[in-house]
């Protein structure tokens, strides 16, 4: 049988009778408990979602920001064209701008501006699957 240890002596010290106490559950030696260990990882999975939820947030921002950007550009596109081929003859009032650009629509309309041979010519945009336009460009243009 070996003698107890003495204060400051390494080693497990024991209660009265021999028996281990409940200081004795944790060594003297580095390392963590299991509970810290789930509360280090529930703030790291906090962090992380919060992290993400951001990004994709940005992300989302982006692609609402280039969807603006390009229904810009088609809508002046085609205003372009009118004015090249003239108000009067605009074969098509209504249609898609496929291939270029699958699923996005347009929709032209012209009305008498009161300034002799100009109209007033509205191009509005739509995304795909949108019943509301993106953009709307209103010009007036010469009539052909």
């Amino acid at each position: 049988m070996t003698a107890p240890a003495r204060s400051g002596e390494p080693g497990l010290a024991t209660g009265q009778g021999g028996k281990k106490t409940a200081s004795d559950a944790r060594p003297d030696g580095p390392g963590f408990t299991l509970l810290e260990i789930l509360v280090a990882a529930l703030i790291l999975a906090i962090a992380l979602v919060t992290i993400e939820s951001s990004i994709l947030g940005m992300q989302d921002g982006m692609l609402r920001s280039m969807d603006a950007v390009l229904a810009a550009r088609l809508a002046s596109d085609k205003l372009a064209e009118i004015e090249i081929a003239g108000v009067r003859n605009l074969r098509e009032k209504e249609g898609d701008l496929s291939p270029d650009h699958p699923g996005w629509r347009f929709r032209v309309e012209t009305e008498s501006s009161g300034f002799g041979a100009l109209a007033l010519t509205a191009v509005s945009v739509y995304p795909p699957e949108a019943a509301q336009p993106a953009l709307t460009l209103e010009k007036l243009v010469y009539e052909r």
